[in-house]
């Protein structure tokens, strides 16, 4: 068994994929994945791959015109996963990609093909979720910055930044992966760029983050004066009336429903019961009684029950 092994970035995957297709010796005799390396096994000889931007290219090519452009796609997201058998999957993918083209994408009952579209999935799932989650911090140095750090398994800077590329194309911003020391810099109406960071960058770049934010210091004088507990949300049971069937809902919290009906079905009562073909009487009925659950009141021997029109 040969295992060839590379650096845990595209390049170098797709070089030793085709390192390994090159090599002749048989999908049943070689491996791939990708470094540091474990524990050796015995029997296997390793083969350090260095990366090649022509072999590489040569690769990214055959994928694009014998598979298709959605094969590539999902070989550049496992080539993202911070699983050191990505290599292998892809390696194991493409053996049924040059065989079948684009057939090979619905062929998901084949463990290799099911394999690279699971690790796909769990990297557009993290991707989605940074998305989400990323912040921003203002700093100063000499010109107004946007700084993220970030610590994903996986390598979703490329997948995020076209995001934040799209909602702040005005804006200087850096997106940084403190596991592999990369970043995303994005200078204002330009273009971004994926860069890896030195040692001496990291320290200095730490060093400027160090000043003081007068947003984060109003926050913390803010923090400490909001309730430890949170408010309780009355629960009281409602009767949705409908003219041809009654729908009971026992034990709804419906503080903030409520507020909306008193918003949308009253304040604008003319319009909606217009629309909705409701008596007037029924309306303002019903907005006596929000009034009344609003002042603590009772209608008679139980809470409010408010009419919800719709």
């Amino acid at each position: 068994m040969t295992v060839y092994t590379c650096s845990p970035d595209l390049a170098s995957i797709l070089t030793c994929i085709y390192e390994a297709w090159n090599s002749r010796l048989g999908y049943r005799n070689v491996r791939l994945m990708t470094e540091p390396v474990g524990n050796l096994e015995l029997f296997c000889d390793y083969c350090h791959v260095e990366p090649d931007t022509e072999k590489a290219a040569s690769v990214t090519r055959s994928i694009q015109k014998k598979i298709g452009a959605a094969a590539w796609r999902l070989v550049y997201l496992c080539a993202m996963s911070e699983r050191s058998d990505a290599p292998d999957i892809i390696y194991r993918f493409l053996l049924y990609g040059f065989s079948y083209g684009k057939d090979t994408l619905h062929m998901l009952q084949e463990p290799a093909v099911f394999h690279a579209f699971e690790v796909s999935r769990q990297v557009t799932n993290e991707a989605h979720s940074f998305r989400e989650f990323i912040r921003f911090a203002n700093i100063s140095s000499g010109f107004p910055i946007l700084v993220s750090h970030i610590s994903p398994k996986a390598n979703v800077l490329t997948l995020v930044a076209p995001h934040f590329s799209d909602r702040l194309p005005s804006e200087n911003w850096m997106i940084l992966d403190d596991n592999r020391q990369l970043a995303v810099v994005h200078p204002a109406d330009r273009p971004f760029y994926l860069t890896r960071l030195s040692p001496d960058e990291i320290e200095r770049l730490s060093l400027t983050e160090s000043t003081s934010d007068p947003y984060e210091e109003l926050w913390k004088g803010f923090s400490p004066q909001l309730p430890s507990k949170s408010v309780p949300i009355p629960t009281v049971s409602v009767r949705i009336c409908r003219s041809t069937t009654g729908i009971i809902c026992r034990n709804l919290k419906i503080f903030r429903v409520l507020e909306f009906f008193q918003l949308f079905h009253v304040q604008h009562k003319h319009s909606t019961a217009s629309c909705l073909g409701i008596n007037r009487n029924r309306v303002i009925s019903a907005r006596a009684e929000v009034s009344a659950f609003h002042r603590g009141g009772r209608i008679g021997n139980c809470f409010p029950k408010p009419c919800f029109l719709f």
